[in-house]
């Protein structure tokens, strides 16, 4: 489905909706960011899962918001300048040149991003004109801020910088220099353009992973919430593999059983989008997916994090009730025949 939302277009793929999967996901994010309540979620109804009205403004805080990335919004081709290490994000109701429709559309991994690779990030946001452009996208924008810059602390790269356009809050450069960059249009300075794609979630993270990997500085394991999420399970795991067959981001992976007898799951933290699909699938309650959970050197390197070992059956799959078994007792029974009809 496309909605025209004033001079942009939203997509929306029903087939990837949380929702249309599973019964029990409930997911209503794209609900609870729209500031417009655009966009509604028919939980009861199995063939439209997402709803937008034509009041949609297409700021798109429903996409940013969407672990699944179900909603796109379709923006102009960006062009974000790196200018003497710095790079200034406005929305183009402030500054008419800018590449930004509006700062809705951008998420904490795209700010988490644009600060690996740049010395400073200043964001400008003037709430009162964003309040009558589209209210609560300026709460919105203070949160994934927040959100980016616990990340980029434990990173060891400055945090992202927020100027109230019309606020006397106390910033770190003078006030001629901001107002300098900001609107100066001279071309004699060699500009760099940052390689992002301001329409499409998953570009952010696969941008900061790739970021994370390529850090010098990235030593041993780092705890990366709340952008990134890692998993554990209990003794209650029966290797049924629920959680692998529902992970629609195939984070969770199982490995065939070895010559040992021993079965691993398997976690990608870096393909991880935190629906907890899987947790919601378990029938024992084993697993746990949280951003606590989660380990910087591992996202970096994109290895997968082992979750359980366990001993299963070399025939059909199943953990094994004692270590000292190679299959499970009921493909014991199910060979007894065979093993009677060759004597």
């Amino acid at each position: 489905m496309t909605l025209a939302a004033g001079a942009l277009q939203v997509t929306v793929d029903q087939n990837r909706c949380l929702n249309q999967r599973i019964r029990k996901a409930s997911c209503q994010k794209c609900q609870a960011a729209c500031p417009n309540q655009s966009v509604s979620v028919g939980l009861s109804n199995r063939n439209v899962a997402v709803n937008i009205a034509d009041s949609c403004t297409s700021c798109g805080l429903c996409a940013a918001a969407c672990p699944a990335g179900v909603i796109t919004v379709l923006h102009k081709p960006p062009k974000l300048e790196l200018k003497n290490g710095t790079v200034e994000i406005v929305c183009s109701k402030q500054q008419l040149d800018s590449a930004v429709d509006c700062l809705g559309m951008l998420d904490a991994y795209g700010l988490a991003y644009i600060g690996m690779k740049a010395d400073q990030v200043i964001v400008g946001l003037d709430s009162d004109r964003c309040d009558k452009c589209n209210p609560g996208v300026a709460y919105a924008v203070k949160q994934m801020i927040e959100t980016a810059n616990i990340v980029l602390h434990k990173l060891g790269r400055p945090k992202v910088q927020l100027v109230l356009r019309h606020s006397e809050a106390d910033i770190r450069i003078k006030r001629r220099e901001l107002f300098a960059f900001c609107f100066s249009r001279a071309k004699e300075t060699l500009l760099e353009l940052l390689p992002l794609s301001l329409n499409q979630g998953k570009a952010y993270r696969e941008l900061l992973i790739e970021s994370i990997a390529q850090s010098p500085g990235q030593q041993g394991a780092l705890d990366l919430s709340p952008l990134f999420w890692g998993g554990k399970v209990n003794d209650e795991c029966d290797m049924c593999g629920i959680c692998v067959r529902g992970c629609q981001s195939d984070a969770l992976t199982t490995t065939s059983t070895e010559p040992d007898g021993q079965r691993q799951l398997l976690h990608n933290q870096s393909k991880c989008i935190g629906c907890r699909v899987c947790m919601l699938l378990c029938p024992r309650g084993a697993l746990q997916i949280t951003p606590e959970l989660s380990n910087g050197r591992l996202i970096g390197s994109q290895r997968p994090v082992v979750l359980t070992s366990k001993k299963c059956c070399n025939r059909c799959g199943k953990v094994l009730a004692a270590e000292n078994l190679l299959v499970c007792e009921q493909c014991s029974r199910a060979r007894m025949p065979y093993r009677q009809s060759i004597y």
